[in-house]
């Protein structure tokens, strides 16, 4: 669940706020794999790709 409002009070349209869950799904899933105790660089790197795509998501729908 992604708020309706940013922190203005402005309105935030379903696309963007589905765009932030998508984002959001997709970093708490490389962070699972990255916390699995044989996990490899490239589910480090994945992660960290994920995160910073979630964090412009956000920043694009909250922020702007």
């Amino acid at each position: 669940y992604e708020p309706a409002y940013n922190a203005d009070g402005e309105y935030v349209d379903a696309s963007d706020r589905e765009s932030v869950a998508e984002a959001r799904e997709e970093y708490e899933e490389a962070q699972r794999a990255a916390a699995d105790s044989d996990a490899s660089s490239s589910e480090q790197e994945d992660l960290e790709e994920a995160r910073e795509e979630y964090y412009e998501e956000y920043e694009e729908a909250y922020e702007d």
